[in-house]
C-alpha cells in the first residue's frame, strides 16, 4: 500500500469523507466514491473515525453536513 507521501507524488485526487445523519438517525461516515458507509451512534465517534481515515489516506477532506446539507465543519488533510 502506498504511503501518504507517495499518494501526493503520484497525483492522487482528493478524497471527500462526509459525516451526516442517516435516516435511522445514526451518524453515517461515507467516503465518496469508495466502499460502504460506516454508522456510529455518536457524532464525536463518527468525526473521529473520519478524521483518522482522512489522515491516513491523504489528500482528504472531512466534511460534517447539517440536515439541510449545509457544511457545519470541515478539516483538510494534505
Amino acid at each position: 500500500m502506498p504511503t501518504s507521501d507517495a499518494n501526493r507524488e503520484a497525483g492522487f485526487k482528493l478524497t471527500l469523507v462526509v459525516v451526516k445523519r442517516s435516516l435511522s438517525r445514526a451518524w453515517q461516515v461515507t467516503t465518496v466514491g469508495r466502499g460502504r458507509p460506516q454508522s456510529f451512534s455518536d457524532l464525536d465517534l463518527a468525526v473521529g473515525y473520519a478524521q483518522i481515515w482522512a489522515a491516513i489516506h491523504r489528500p482528504s477532506t472531512v466534511r460534517v453536513l447539517a440536515e439541510r446539507g449545509t457544511i457545519e465543519a470541515e478539516w483538510s488533510f494534505s
